[in-house]
């Protein structure tokens, strides 16, 4: 992963300046150990996959060249650090993430979190909203859904 030791990253420098910091999409910059994943590098919010390569539906991680498999979405918050520095992850709330999102497109979880972070954004509280949506779009596997590639003109 990014190392620790590295210059602050920009989420952190946007929350020590007061802002509400949220990850949504492709993190991509570690998770070997809980000091590399978003909540531990500046974000109070995450919500996505750490890895780089996912299956758009079952997202299940889909590292090149590897058959090992294993669920890659995650939601955690700034809170859910425990007091020796891990992140407290449930076997109950994974379940429940499985079930929820299997066979939706992760464009549009991803799209759909943001949203809904920026529609309850409450801006009452003097904290602006630093979010920032990185979508898996551009990496394989290619997984467009039917109904986007129907409106796709056949002569292309």
């Amino acid at each position: 992963g990014l190392p620790v030791t590295e210059k602050q990253l920009l989420p952190q420098v946007m929350k020590d300046g007061g802002y509400n910091t949220y990850l949504v999409g492709k993190w991509h910059l570690g998770f070997s150990k809980w000091a590399f994943t978003p909540v531990k590098r500046g974000f109070d919010y995450f919500y996505g996959m750490y890895g780089g390569f996912a299956d758009y539906l079952t997202h299940e991680s889909a590292e090149p060249e590897s058959d090992t498999k294993a669920f890659d979405l995650h939601e955690h918050r700034a809170e859910d650090i425990t007091a020796d520095g891990t992140i407290e992850e449930s076997d109950e709330r994974n379940t429940d993430l499985i079930a929820q999102t299997y066979g939706i497109h992760s464009e549009r979880l991803f799209t759909d979190k943001a949203v809904q972070i920026i529609e309850e954004h409450d801006l009452k509280g003097g904290h602006p909203l630093f979010l920032t949506v990185s979508y898996m779009n551009p990496h394989s596997p290619l997984q467009a859904l039917e109904e986007d590639l129907d409106r796709v003109p056949a002569n292309l």
